[in-house]
Parts: structure tokens; sequence; C-alpha cells
């Protein structure tokens, strides 16, 4: 709980392109095993599904980019092929 969310706008336009995101709310509790609790910036509370919930990051909590994180020794590795050679330019 107070866990920073975006809550995707319902809209009755389809496509991916058209979604659109407000807030940040606060997560300030959890109503059944899908339904959460939120609070606006305003006071006012709001109860929705969480797959209209996103978390929501500042400039201070976004996760470095993959290229940057070390190589954790818990995801496999791909396997070695050593006669397979390419070069990106």
């Amino acid at each position: 709980m107070g866990d920073q969310v975006l809550l995707k706008e319902l809209d009755d336009k389809p496509g991916k392109f058209n979604m659109r995101w407000e807030g940040p709310y606060t997560v300030i509790g959890k109503t059944s095993g899908v339904n959460y609790k939120l609070r606006k910036r305003d006071g006012t509370n709001y109860v929705t599904h969480v797959n209209r919930m996103k978390r929501f990051h500042t400039k201070d909590t976004v996760p470095p980019p993959v290229h940057q994180r070390e190589a954790s020794t818990d995801e496999p590795s791909a396997p070695n092929d050593s006669k397979k050679t390419s070069t990106y330019y």
C-alpha cells in the first residue's frame, strides 16, 4: 500500500494508440483479489480493477535500462555457439 499508480481511462475509442493514462493515484487498500482502492490527489477515493492500473515511476524510481543492469546468475545464459559470429553495424 502507498504505491503510486496510473489509471487507464475508459474510452470508447478502441485501439492500442488511443489509451490514455491519468494520475498518479495512491493505492490505499485492496478490496478483493483483483480490485484496489485508490486515492486521488484531491482526496477522493476510487475502486478499480487491477487491469486498469500500472506502476507510476518518477525520475528517482525508474529502473535502469536492461543493458546497464548487472547480469544475474538466476537468468539462463544463451547457448554458446562458437560457429556463429555476427557483426553489427
